[in-house]
């Protein structure tokens, strides 16, 4: 199984390899920081550890799902992560966070172009305000599930994910498919041969797998996100 493996440049001399879990468990000990070049098998450049712990919100990679909330107006994208964050906590909920964005939309004085009305480019619309703050609030929790998979013990006591649908799509999803191309993408020919023989989409946690089925490359509803 080909699972990526990292270095660590340590004043001139290269250390490792590591996993990605294992850089993570450096990273919460002190050992490493942010600041640590590292560089893998394939790389051209050494780049900060903070580039590989990069978030989904920080990859550069719109979608058409995503592409309706991106915008060049800061007060609107500090709108979006406020009201995501206030839902996170627990202190909103999904549909009162719906009004407050429209209300905001009129602070502004926003009309969408002529082209976008009544599309998913058009921010009045109440639909896509909810897939808005839907996508942003699922997208953040999903992305903390991932982070706490991957800190303190949690990598050594449950080393592996499995994929579940835990909902019907409204547009299905030929997760057969999707398996089978991000294993050849990542090299994970273990994970794809456990699928064979047992039907489950299971494999390590620092398999790149995970990245690959989240990358819009494949399709165009993925968000960038692992």
């Amino acid at each position: 199984m080909a699972i990526e493996q990292f270095y660590i440049d340590r004043e001139g001399k290269t250390d490792g390899p590591y996993s990605f879990a294992e850089l993570v468990a450096l990273r919460n000990r002190g050992e490493i920081s942010d600041q640590a070049l590292v560089s893998a098998e394939g790389w051209e450049r050494w780049v900060p550890l903070s580039e590989v712990f990069a978030s989904p919100a920080d990859q550069d990679k719109p979608s058409e799902r995503d592409a309706a909330f991106l915008t060049d107006n800061p007060d609107y994208v500090a709108f979006i992560k406020q009201k995501t964050d206030a839902i996170l906590a627990g202190k909103l909920d999904i549909h009162t966070a719906i009004l407050y964005l429209d209300q905001f939309l009129e602070t502004i004085e926003y009309f969408p172009a002529v082209e976008d009305i009544d599309t998913i480019y058009d921010l009045s619309s109440f639909e896509t305000r909810k897939l808005i703050l839907c996508t942003v609030v699922e997208t953040s929790q999903g992305y903390y599930q991932y982070m706490a998979g991957m800190t303190g013990t949690a990598p050594e006591a449950y080393p592996a994910w499995r994929v579940i649908t835990a909902r019907q799509a409204v547009v299905p999803r030929d997760w057969v498919e999707r398996w089978t191309v991000s294993c050849r993408a990542a090299h994970d020919e273990v994970a794809l041969a456990l699928y064979r023989k047992t039907g489950q989409m299971t494999a390590l946690k620092g398999s790149g797998v995970w990245e690959q089925l989240g990358n819009p490359g494949h399709w165009p509803d993925a968000l960038g996100n692992p």
